[in-house]
Formats: structure tokens, sequence, C-alpha cells
């Protein structure tokens, strides 16, 4: 080649080997595999390969970007799917508020061979971006506890209007199911708000379903104490460690619920010894918008809720796997004050009856297949009833859910033995004093 003038190389690893980095007279020039340069004198290039590192961690990664130090909102914190192909390409979808985008590129490994990195950008509306810079732990070695995972940064480099700026830390997981960690089947959870300082979200426990499918791939129905309609479902597939992303856009894109969850339990389904499914970094936001609940909004971001499922099947003639015949029916009033009613359960036939004398009106069904109930009680006795909606957690021998009270809010509810297990401090002041029959 003539001196000045500019040539491309493109170097072209062999089956098991990834590219690592071109060097002219033993220095690093370029980690591109393509590269082109201005020929200026005699020189001797070095296309220069490695085992490949990226064939071990390639598949499918899922995670969520927020900043739980700071305000979490739909317009800071979202999620990320990625897929990771075998010699370092990536294509993936990142999700802010209620839009998704695009992104591809190349990671490229950095010095040692056992970490790559890859920046991404997403023009967002107006003239704001984000930046993705990502670090995927390419160790080969499986034993590695970080092998799989990827992390870095989201910015948001340019604000526009009121959009702030900000950067969130992201991590996200390979999907690697193993078979029965945890095993498939249906996980019934609640999600209990902890009533933390400057929280103002829904008293009431939002509830629903994870059902773990024979690949790994967890499909999640939530019904949320808001009275949101219909009930928000997605699915994610499980990593290694039994955790998975959670990540829902609400109220045509101005609010947001996100976490991670795991299951505790990697062995069998085990019934009626506690939590299976765990999460204690559950966020979730409304902005003020209007509707018949919460038109003022909410931010129950400020204190993380806590999650907390069991595996469920139903009770047979030979098994109650609630754990009890008699017990209460808990309910919250507006304002302050609980009301407690007797409770009493037949597990040969999956069926609730409230205790005599029924001064509130209590009626309550059970679709045994799933662990759902709905029902109706009266607030004031003798007065109007009001439907609740619940589900049972029989490895903590008790279930929960909430009504949606006049006050336009909603209110918890609960059931258990006599005496009713707490997994988070009832709110108000102490029962209110009246009849309180217990038994069948």
């Amino acid at each position: 080649l003539a001196c000045g003038a500019t040539a491309t190389l493109k170097a072209s690893p062999a089956g098991g080997y990834s590219f690592f980095n071109w060097t002219s007279n033993g220095t690093v020039v370029s980690q591109s595999p393509k590269y082109q340069f201005t020929v200026l004198a005699d020189e001797t290039l070095t296309a220069n390969f490695v085992p490949n590192p990226f064939y071990c961690v390639a598949g499918v990664y899922s995670g969520l970007f927020y900043d739980a130090d700071n305000s979490v909102t739909a317009a800071n914190a979202g999620a990320l799917s990625l897929t990771l192909g075998a010699q370092g390409a990536y294509s993936g979808t990142v999700r802010l508020g209620a839009a998704s985008y695009h992104i591809a590129g190349q990671f490229v490994l950095n010095a040692g061979a056992d970490t790559a990195s890859a920046d991404a950008n997403v023009a967002l509306p107006g003239a704001a971006t984000l930046d993705l810079a990502m670090v995927l732990s390419a160790d080969p070695n499986p034993s590695d506890p970080g092998a799989g995972t990827l992390t870095g940064t989201v910015t948001c480099t340019a604000p526009v209007q009121t959009t702030s700026l900000w950067t969130a830390p992201l991590l996200a997981k390979r999907s690697h199911y193993l078979p029965n960690h945890p095993a498939p089947g249906l996980y019934n959870l609640a999600i209990l708000p902890t009533g933390g300082p400057g929280s103002t979200g829904p008293l009431g426990d939002s509830y629903g379903s994870a059902t773990v499918g024979p690949s790994g791939v967890v499909t999640l129905v939530l019904h949320l104490a808001d009275g949101l309609s219909p009930a928000l479902s997605f699915s994610s597939p499980l990593a290694q460690d039994g955790s998975f992303p959670v990540f829902g856009s609400l109220y045509s894109g101005t609010g947001i619920l996100l976490g991670w969850l795991n299951f505790t339990n990697h062995t069998a389904r085990v019934y009626g010894t506690g939590i299976d499914l765990e999460s204690t970094t559950l966020f979730w936001t409304k902005l003020p918008g209007g509707g018949l609940y919460y038109p003022g909004g909410f931010d129950a971001a400020t204190a993380p809720m806590i999650l907390a499922g069991c595996a469920y099947a139903p009770s047979t003639a030979w098994t109650n796997r609630l754990g009890w015949a008699n017990g209460l029916f808990e309910f919250d009033l507006p304002g302050g004050g609980v009301i407690i009613t007797g409770l009493s359960f037949n597990h040969v036939n999956n069926t609730f009856m409230a205790g005599f004398p029924n001064y509130f009106g209590l009626l309550l069904d059970l679709n045994a297949a799933n662990g759902q109930f709905a029902g109706f009680f009266a607030p004031v006795q003798q007065g109007p009833r009001v439907r609740f909606n619940g589900v049972l957690l029989n490895g903590l021998r008790r279930g929960c859910g909430f009504y949606l009270a006049a006050s336009h809010q909603s209110e918890p509810i609960s059931l258990g033995p006599v005496a009713v297990p707490q997994i988070h401090p009832m709110p108000g002041p102490p029962p209110i004093p009246g009849p309180m029959p217990v038994g069948g």
C-alpha cells in the first residue's frame, strides 16, 4: 500500500474464538474487528483472538434500571430485555414509561477478557437521549457467581421540558432455569404496603399469582389495590438464582410498578411451611390524573412494599393445606378501626362459612382451583354490603386482599386462624368493641 493511502482490515475469528484487539508493533490500536487506518510507514498489524467467552454467557438477559436512593417514577426507571449472541453481538428493547425502544450493537472484550463493554443510545421524544453503558461478566467459568450478569448505568443526557437529568444503576440477569428450581406450578402472592414515612399508596393488600412454566418462564398476574382494571399481566424468564424482574407501565405511562422478585424455595413445592416467593424492593407510583380511585395519585415508592408468595394447591379430604378449621375474618375501616368476625374452613370441600351470628353479613366464595376468593360484607352492622377480593397464602396460613371503600380508597382484609398471623402492622387504632363470634 502506498504511504498516505486509507486501508481497512477486518478480523474474523475461527470457531470457538472471539476477536480481542488489533496491535501495531505491540501497541493496541483498535478493539473493533473492523479497523480503518492511514498508511504512514511500514508497520506490522496483528489481529489477536482469545477463546470465545461469549459462548457460555450467550442468551436472554432481563433486568431493570432505577435509583432506589431517589424517587422512582415512570420518567426515570424502566426495563431492559437483551439477547446476546455467541460472538458478542446483541439486540434488545429498552422500556421507559409506556414506550419501547430498540437497541443493537457489539460487546467488546476488556483487558483480561473476563468482562466486555457496550454502549447504546436511545433518542427520546424531543431532544432527550438515554445513554446505556453496559458491562457484561464474560467469565466462562459457570461456578463464577457473577457469570451471566449485566451491570452498568442508564443516563438521561438532555433534559426536555420537565424531564430532569438523572442516572440510574442497571442490572440484568441471564435466563437460566434449572429444572425444579423452583418447581413448576402455581404460587399465590400478596403485596403488602409497609406504611412507612412518606408512603401515600393504597392501604389494601394487592394480590395475584405467579405460574412457573416447565421452561422456567414466570407468568405474573396482579390485582392491584387501587381498582386498576383489568389485572396487570406479564411474563419474565427466571435467572439461575431464582429471581426475575417485574415491570409494569401503568395509567397510560404516568405510573409504574417495578422490582425484583426471588423464589426462596429452590428444591420442591412445600405447602404450609412459609414463604416461597418474596420481594422487599417493589416500587409503585401514580401521578395525579383523575380516575375514580386515588385521582390525586400516590407514591408507594418512598416505602418499598413487601411481596410474599406461597406455593398453592387446594386442600383435600386428607390434607388441610390451610392448617386450620376455625378462624377469623378481619377488615379495616376507613379512617381507622378494625372489625373482626368468626369464620370456619371446611377443607373437605374447600368452603368457608361465616360464624354465627353473622352480624356483618359476611359471604365468602373460594375458587379452590387457584386459591382466589371473593365475597361481601357490611362495614356497618345490617348496612349495605361491599365486595372484597383476595387470595389464600397456604404457607402463611392466611388470606390477604382488599376492598374499595366509599372513600375512594382501598382497605385491607385478611383471614386466618383465631390468632391471625400478621406480616405487617395493621394501621389504625385498636379494634372497635362489639360482637366477636368465633367458630363455625
